[in-house]
């Protein structure tokens, strides 16, 4: 098992450049998505988009690779689809909320569940 992590750390660090990592601002917000994607090599026959769960941002989830080129967003673009999956704000490269950089415990709560329903 460590020599497969040892080998995903190094294929993540070789095939950096393959994820293209765009920004997207959130209307009336201060806040920023970020969407990773992986584009096919001819045209795309579509679009399939990848959404976390709630404890691994898409780059360890749907782009995480033991092997080179063997993560989700790798194969779905080899067999021609435009690859993409997005970081949820206070995941992975999207920003934070401010009450996220304060010491645990001390911010308020980000939302509250209607404001996460909306």
């Amino acid at each position: 098992m460590l020599p497969d992590i040892a080998l995903g750390l190094v294929a993540a660090i070789a095939t950096e450049t393959a994820i293209q990592t765009t920004h997207i601002a959130i209307p009336s917000s201060t806040e920023q998505l970020a969407v990773h994607c992986i584009e096919p090599r001819h045209p795309p026959r579509g679009i399939v988009l990848f959404i976390h769960g709630a404890t691994f941002p898409t780059r360890l989830a749907s782009g995480y690779e033991f092997r080179p080129n063997d993560s989700w967003l790798a194969f779905v673009a080899a067999e021609g689809y435009l690859a993409c999956g997005f970081d949820f704000v206070g995941f992975g490269a999207s920003t934070r909320p401010a009450a996220m950089l304060e010491a645990s415990g001390r911010g308020a709560p980000v939302l509250q569940t209607p404001e996460a329903a909306e």
